[in-house]
């Protein structure tokens, strides 16, 4: 039997013979030929495919691959009445269960209905009692509105006898009042006269003050004069004293001192603190570029690395998806963590798909397909290691394998395209790819990857002689993959050739390889170097800062002094220049002083003022005594007068105000009265409303009703 794949056909002959393909179908299917039945037939890339299976897959591919399907049929039957059996075992105990959970129910449901029988039954008591209760509340204001009547009745007649009692008095009251009255018209009338008698005593006074204030003024005026003489005198006397110590002063002041060389030298060293200040100031500036520079190159390396952390776990997540290993990475976490604790015994590498860095992009799908079942392993130097693996895979169900090689992995592999590039060939697969040693020697042992050839193009018949004449196994072009398969039962005269399609690459993408882990640490290393340098960097700038604080200290001190001298120089020049005006001016001044007329030539007629003034104060004094006489004589009549006055007022007040007491009696006694009222007309009307509350909310019967209305008031 043989097959033949050119573009998108496919012949088939038998014995040399062409047949077509339900021919070949039908003889494979009479004789019980199963070429996917792995314990029939074992290619070689299924070899861990058919080391992967169960026992069930195990037995199932047994009973169809021993003798007729019968067998496998009359299994499938037994296992389709087990399912059966199961499915009604499993029905019948959820209806089991069913009914015990409604017998609970109905147990809660009757438990239910008794207590609703007896809130049904403690609610008809509770309204009956609020009945009652409401009713009572109507008898309640009922009988305080009756008790607040009688009140009311008896303040109104305390309001009528109080009144009667206030009427008697007012009478003699009256009279007395007017009696008092009359007496203090009299005493008022004196009053008046005394007042006018005050008035014209009050003026004779104005007038004797004011004469008497003339005079004052006359005598302080010759004494005014007399002072500011003797002040004018004084003052000139003591201007003169000033100027001649101004004078003496001006005479004994230092020269003014010359601080202009200590100036410059003073100036001259700031300026070279200045100078030292600007250089250290250049000096952080070009170490803060530097740390600045170094925190960027800091953060590239950082990006960088999580560049790289990125790719892997791409790929990572890659192989997951495209494997269907889910729990891979968990996984590979394991056999890191055993790693770093040396816990295995030789090298462990994997998973290889992560390890494989394809150099050659377009090779990728072909390299991918080629190594595909071995992409998710690990490759082991130890047997021990790959069975410890093996175990742990087990455990957390990850369907993953550990291949192990034990020969040198640094061994060279012996592979070499060039005897086929007469036919086209381009390279081996294992020429297109860069990986550790272990992982390039695992995939050429199980996949003899220098026995996998890549044409740049389809040549069909290149093919074939390559895979006739040279035993090469697998070719790969950009259309097809062509797989050489020797048959089970002859030698290469029966082996086929089969093509099959060819998919793109999903998983062996992206610059990952084996050199990642090394980039890595190299990044790792660069990223401490520059941290150290920018520690270093800072401490510089810090170790600048500190040496500038005594250089500013000292630039502040000499400030300073320059400032104090300055300020020296300018003190000393200020006050020889006050002196020099201060000198001026009290010269001027006392040429003033001595210019003016002496104030006692003006004393001879302010003399000649104080005694008439003298004579006019005498004949007003006279006339002041006289009229006090008179006044003297209206204070007694009116004393007389006022304390009449006096004891009638007295007596009214206090008849009056026995009066308005007794009429505050009566205005209390009709205060409490009208309150009485109000208490009584709120009591009426909550008694009204009471009852209509209860009428409306709770109504009762007549009998009741009245039952009511005939309780005892102490009820």
């Amino acid at each position: 039997m043989e097959k033949t794949a050119e573009g998108y056909t496919t012949s088939w002959r038998i014995n040399r013979v062409s047949r077509t393909k339900k021919e070949v179908t039908e003889l494979v299917r009479s004789i019980n030929i199963q070429f996917e039945n792995l314990c029939q037939f074992l290619p070689q890339d299924k070899v861990v495919e058919f080391a992967r299976m169960n026992e069930y897959e195990l037995l199932v591919a047994t009973e169809r691959a021993v003798g007729s399907t019968s067998l496998y049929e009359t299994h499938q039957t037994l296992i389709a009445m087990r399912a059966e059996v199961k499915q009604k075992e499993v029905t019948a105990q959820a209806q089991k269960q069913r009914l015990d959970q409604l017998k609970l129910e109905n147990q809660q449901l009757e438990r239910d209905y008794k207590r609703f029988n007896q809130r049904w039954k403690l609610l008809h008591r509770v309204d009956v009692m609020k009945k009652k209760i409401a009713w009572m509340h109507v008898r309640e204001k009922q009988l305080k509105a009756k008790q607040l009547k009688e009140e009311l009745v008896k303040a109104d007649k305390a309001v009528a006898q109080a009144n009667e009692e206030a009427k008697g008095d007012e009478t003699p009251a009256r009279r007395r009042r007017d009696d008092a009255d009359a007496a203090k018209r009299t005493a008022n009338d004196l009053q008046n006269a005394i007042k006018r008698k005050e008035e014209e005593a009050r003026l004779a006074a104005d007038k004797l003050e004011k004469d008497g204030n003339a005079v004052t003024e006359l005598r302080e005026r010759l004494d005014g004069l007399a002072a500011a003489s003797q002040k004018q005198k004084a003052e000139v006397k003591q201007l003169q004293d000033k100027l001649t110590k101004v004078e003496a002063t001006v005479e004994s002041l230092p020269p003014v001192p010359d601080h202009s060389a200590k100036i410059q030298v003073l100036q001259q060293e700031m300026n070279n603190i200045r100078d030292q200040l600007a250089h250290l100031e250049a000096e952080k500036g070009q170490l803060a570029d530097a740390a600045h520079n170094a925190r960027i190159e800091h953060g590239r390396l950082a990006g960088e690395l999580r560049q790289c952390d990125s790719l892997k776990y791409q790929r990572m997540q890659a192989l997951v998806q495209a494997q269907r290993a889910h729990g891979l990475d968990s996984a590979t976490d394991w056999v890191n963590r055993q790693r770093a604790a040396d816990a295995f015994k030789g090298e462990v590498v994997g998973p290889i798909g992560l390890e494989i860095k394809v150099k050659v992009p377009d090779c990728a799908p072909y390299l991918e397909q080629a190594a595909w079942w071995q992409l998710q392993n690990f490759a082991v130097t130890h047997q021990e290691d790959a069975n410890m693996l093996l175990a742990e895979f087990k455990r957390q169900n990850i369907r993953s394998s550990a291949v192990a090689y034990t020969g040198d992995i640094h061994a060279p592999i012996a592979s070499n395209s060039a005897p086929y590039r007469a036919y086209g060939v381009a390279c081996s697969l294992d020429e297109v790819y860069d990986a550790h040693p272990l992982v390039k020697h695992c995939l050429a042992n199980l996949c003899s990857l220098d026995k996998v050839l890549v044409m740049e193009q389809h040549n069909m018949q290149a093919i074939r002689a390559l895979m006739e004449q040279h035993h090469i196994g697998q070719v790969f072009t950009p259309q097809l993959k062509v797989s050489y398969i020797p048959s089970a039962h002859g030698g290469r005269e029966d082996a086929s050739i089969a093509t099959s399609g060819l998919f793109p690459s999903r998983v062996l993408t992206g610059a990952v390889g084996a050199d990642i882990d090394q980039r890595k640490q190299q990044l790792q290393a660069r990223l401490a170097q520059v941290e150290a340098s920018i520690q270093q960097l800072d401490g510089q700038v810090a170790a600048a800062q500190q040496r500038e604080a005594p250089l500013h200290a000292r630039l502040d001190e000499l400030s300073g002094h320059r400032s104090q001298l300055a300020k020296e120089t300018s003190l000393a020049s200020t006050k020889r220049a006050n002196l020099n005006r201060a000198y001026k001016a009290g010269q001027t001044h006392l040429a003033k002083l001595e210019a003016r007329a002496d104030p006692l030539a003006q004393a001879p007629g302010l003399e000649r003022q104080i005694a008439r003034a003298l004579v006019a104060h005498h004949a007003t004094l006279t006339k002041q005594i006289e009229a006090a006489l008179k006044q003297w004589q209206l204070l007694q009549q009116h004393a007389v007068a006022e304390l009449v006055w006096r004891e009638l007022d007295m007596q009214a007040v206090a008849m009056q105000r026995a009066l308005d007491s007794r009429r505050a009696a009566v205005r209390l006694l009709d205060k409490a009265a009208r309150a009485a009222k109000q208490r009584y007309q709120l009591a009426e009307d909550e008694f009204k409303r009471a009852k209509q509350v209860a009428e409306t909310e709770h109504p009762l019967d007549k009998a009741t009703k009245d039952r009511f209305a005939n309780m005892p008031n102490d009820m």
